[in-house]
């Protein structure tokens, strides 16, 4: 069994609605863990500091563990990775294996991202970007093992 909830984010210079899902989900043992997703805005940075800004707020009121991934329009180089860095691990850095997701045809860039609670004790054993064409973006796959108790 799941709950799920959506969270508008804020777009302080205009432009499309963007939202934060999250979903609880227990697993066998009784853990409660949150499984977050989002995408935010491409046109703005702006947009994008407040977007990262609400996310950490969001996310930050809980003891669960969280997995967060999305389509962030962001790269590693940028204030607002700098900005959810201060919460969440990225998942590909702490494997040492950061790939470029966007585009298929020809991959420059890494704006999609999974990342991980900081609070929380995770063993990132794989990173993948799988090379298909389905989409705009390639997916990102990431296998982890949480810690006993998550801690």
């Amino acid at each position: 069994p799941v709950t799920a909830v959506n969270h508008n984010l804020p777009i302080p210079l205009g432009g499309e609605g963007r939202a934060l899902a999250v979903v609880e989900h227990t697993l066998p043992g009784g853990l409660k863990i949150l499984f977050a997703a989002t995408h935010l805005c491409h046109q703005h940075e702006a947009n994008r500091i407040a977007q990262v800004e609400a996310i950490n707020e969001i996310l930050n009121k809980t003891e669960q563990p969280v997995i967060l991934g999305g389509d962030f329009n962001f790269s590693p180089d940028s204030p607002p990775y700098r900005l959810i860095g201060q919460t969440f691990l990225d998942a590909a850095a702490v494997a040492g294996n950061p790939q470029y997701t966007y585009s298929p045809e020809e991959p420059k860039i890494r704006i999609d991202y999974i990342f991980l609670s900081k609070r929380h004790k995770w063993t990132v054993k794989q990173v993948e970007v799988i090379p298909v064409n389905a989409s705009d973006h390639m997916p990102l796959l990431v296998t982890l093992e949480l810690k006993e108790n998550g801690k």
